[in-house]
């Protein structure tokens, strides 16, 4: 997570392929959405429901079934509805989501076992005493070899949003500013300051034109 970072503190958040690896992500994304600051942009990336199916099926085939029972996949896949209605969920506007989907062929069946191999971090393997990974290691192997697939698909699902910009109400404003110099009388510049509070912070020019300052509102 990234609770050791101060509120509203980027512009730009990019997540890629970060949201499936997470147990809880409502949670994750509701600290994307802390860490922007108002108007800023989020764009991640993250698994689609088919992303590597060939290789988890042979895996799943290859293990025994009493050594994998009980654990998840090694992501949460996500539909672009899903994803969309869990970004809404966290505060975000402005959703848009897309899926890439396409397939990569291999030579080997063994060239897909180690592609998913190195981009699954090791995954099966740490669920597995170390006395019993060299077994299934091997097992794997065999099936892959034997009986295991010569294509991987892989299936992205893309999103941006943005955190809504804050709308405050003239009374939560800064304190009015405005010059001590200018040529106005002071009740004209009262008057004009109250014009200016209740036309929504717009600046009121003077009527003259070698006025020094006018009455002016900052956010």
């Amino acid at each position: 997570m990234v609770h050791h970072l101060g509120d509203q503190s980027f512009d730009v958040v990019l997540s890629s392929m970060v949201l499936g690896l997470v147990p809880r992500p409502g949670r994750f994304l509701g600290e994307l959405w802390r860490v922007l600051r108002p108007g800023g942009a989020l764009a991640l990336s993250t698994h689609g429901h088919e992303h590597y199916w060939e290789a988890i099926d042979a895996a799943f085939r290859a293990v025994p079934v009493r050594m994998v029972l009980g654990y998840r996949l090694e992501y949460w896949p996500l539909k672009p509805r899903r994803l969309r209605r869990l970004l809404e969920a966290a505060g975000f506007v402005e959703v848009s989501t897309t899926r890439l989907r396409w397939q990569d062929e291999h030579e080997t069946t063994l060239e897909v076992l180690d592609f998913f191999s190195a981009t699954s971090g090791a995954w099966w393997l740490s669920r597995f005493a170390p006395e019993t990974a060299t077994s299934v290691e091997a097992a794997m192997r065999a099936y892959f070899e034997a009986r295991g697939p010569r294509r991987i698909t892989q299936d992205v699902v893309l999103a941006r949003g943005r955190r809504p910009v804050e709308r405050r109400c003239w009374w939560d404003r800064p304190p009015v500013r405005y010059s001590t110099q200018s040529c106005l009388p002071r009740g004209r510049a009262a008057r004009l300051l109250q014009r200016l509070v209740l036309h929504g912070g717009r600046r009121v020019p003077c009527h003259r034109r070698h006025c020094c300052a006018a009455v002016t509102y900052l956010f």
